[in-house]
């Protein structure tokens, strides 16, 4: 729980100090400038999300001299699951051209547990769990006058990984590249909702203590998700 909270705080901190220097980057005047979209994007935002992540994970041995990982006959591990959490963004518009800042944090049950192989032995089981993973992205996208937003994004991707060879398992907090785009509509009263699809790539090996040489790697996994946002001012 204490890696969360370090997480959060690092991740907040790092989202004001982007909001701030975002805010001083458009004038209200500029944002009304000719061939604006009907509806306005611009404002900070508070939302959630709820998705369903897919990906694969290896466990590998460099001491039986086969690398690099993944091995053919070591095991493969699934990073399929549920996850949802919180978002905080701001959006600048001018004309149709939206850019905002976006951060998320959800938690995760994502991985699998799977058994030895012939080249691997995972004494009770090999897993890789996702317990949470968070983002710090730039968006960037065009309204049309329907009120719908088409957009890409990227950024920075902070992931929870535990890499277990039982009885003994390790953790770390891997940072990576995240894109990805999606989809978000306008509804009444500052309220919109999105459909968004994240990539999070690899962030590194997890090594997992029952021995010095054993450890997880390639934590790519893709994210589809549902959002709703809404608007504070």
């Amino acid at each position: 729980m204490n890696d969360v909270i370090i997480a959060f705080k690092k991740l907040l901190l790092s989202t004001m100090f982007l909001v701030a220097c975002s805010t001083n980057s458009y004038s209200a005047d500029e944002i009304k400038s000719e061939g604006a979209s009907k509806e306005d994007w611009s404002g900070f935002y508070l939302g959630g999300v709820l998705g369903y992540g897919f990906g694969e994970a290896d466990h590998c041995d460099t001491t039986l001299g086969v690398f690099p990982c993944p091995s053919p006959g070591f095991p493969v591990v699934d990073l399929n699951g549920i996850n949802g959490g919180a978002t905080v963004g701001l959006n600048k518009q001018h004309g149709k051209i939206v850019l905002g800042i976006e951060s998320d944090f959800s938690f995760a049950d994502m991985g699998e547990t799977v058994p030895s192989t012939g080249a691997f032995g995972c004494g009770a089981g090999c897993a890789v769990e996702i317990d949470w993973f968070a983002t710090i992205r730039g968006r960037l996208g065009i309204a049309n006058d329907n009120g719908g937003l088409l957009y890409v994004t990227g950024g920075i991707a902070f992931t929870d990984v535990t890499s277990i060879l039982s009885p003994d398992s390790g953790s770390d907090t891997l940072d990576s590249a995240v894109v990805g785009g999606g989809y978000e509509m306008m509804l009444n009263d500052g309220w919109s909702a999105k459909l968004e699809g994240i990539h999070v790539f690899d962030g590194g090996k997890v090594f997992n203590g029952s021995c010095p040489d054993c450890f997880s790697d390639n934590h790519d996994f893709s994210v589809v998700r549902i959002g709703i946002n809404k608007k504070l001012n």
